[in-house]
């Protein structure tokens, strides 16, 4: 992503959204036998640590839809 966007870029990441750990940590377990391409889902703290170490700073989370429909936006900002 950081070839792509020039310093102070903005990242815009739409992702499924599961706030409750012990659901998110089973369905997890699940997807990692799934012949699908999802990997994981992650919860809001596991992104901002993702999106750190790739160098961007989050700046805004925001959890939209309801109950099997949820999702995250994550807006963020590149600083390097």
């Amino acid at each position: 992503m950081k070839w792509v966007l020039r310093q102070d870029g903005i990242l815009i990441i739409a992702d499924p959204h599961i706030p409750n750990n012990p659901l998110r940590f089973f369905l997890n377990l699940i997807m990692q036998f799934s012949n699908s391409e999802d990997v994981k889902i992650y919860s809001k703290n596991e992104m901002k640590e993702l999106l750190e170490k790739r160098g961007f700073t989050l700046i805004k989370w925001k959890s939209k839809g309801a109950h099997w429909e949820k999702y995250f936006i994550a807006t963020a900002v590149s600083t390097a």
